[in-house]
């Protein structure tokens, strides 16, 4: 008779891989990868960490240098994760810094391209690299390889953007035409949900004004370009 052994392998689990988390005034903390590889996740684990705040995150050889981002703008998968988080951010380009003065204006990356284009007509194919200095993000735009970039090109790509109306115009505009045909007597018979509506309008058109504000003092912080349109009479 013939015994066959059979030796089962016990499989454990690979350790998750950790990230470094630095916060002023704080004692660096280990975090999981997952973790702080996202904003959502790390300002669910650190609640409030990203209020008025940026997390830059860095990668790191073993010997301490840094390294730099694909072609497409990705960090790489190896090296050492490091997240900083910051509360000032300049924009950098061609040796010139720009102060962010909102934020929000660069916590994406379509955002962030957005207000460069306005800094830089060829932006808009650029890459973007973020680096950490004395607790600011600095934010240099790069040129891609090849064309420089155009104004048909910042043109196409507005052009290629979503249309955004301002939510308090176009509340407006509805009750404008509910009173046209006699469907409103007197604002003081509106309704309690529709005072709610009015006051949500109002906000997100506030915070469309200081987006455009900021937007704007960047644009008069650029150096001046010579416009590639001609203007009749001038």
């Amino acid at each position: 008779m013939t015994t066959t052994t059979q030796n089962s392998a016990t499989h454990t689990p690979a350790a998750p891989r950790m990230a470094l988390l630095k916060r002023q005034g704080m004692p660096l903390e280990q975090i999981e990868e997952s973790d702080a590889l996202s904003d959502e996740r790390l300002a669910a684990r650190f609640p409030g960490c990203l209020d008025g705040a940026l997390a830059v995150r860095e990668r790191f050889r073993p010997n301490g240098n840094r390294l730099p981002r694909d072609m497409s703008g990705k960090l790489p998968n190896e090296g050492q994760l490091v997240v900083t988080i910051v509360r000032r951010a300049v924009i950098e380009g061609e040796g010139q810094r720009i102060l962010v003065e909102d934020l929000d204006d660069v916590r994406t990356e379509e955002r962030l391209r957005e207000v460069a284009v306005f800094l830089r007509s060829w932006a808009g194919q650029a890459l973007f690299d973020w680096t950490v200095e004395n607790w600011v993000a600095i934010i240099k735009i790069i040129k891609r390889a090849g064309t420089k970039g155009s104004g048909k090109e910042v043109l196409q790509i507005l052009l290629d953007s979503e249309e955004e109306w301002s939510p308090a115009l176009l509340l407006s505009w509805k009750f404008a035409r509910r009173e046209a045909l006699g469907m409103i007597y007197s604002p003081d018979y509106l309704e309690p949900g529709v005072h709610v509506e009015i006051q949500s309008a109002i906000e997100e058109g506030e915070r469309a004004v200081r987006r455009s504000f900021a937007t704007f003092t960047l644009l008069k912080q650029a150096l001046p370009q010579p416009s590639l349109v001609h203007i009749p009479g001038v």
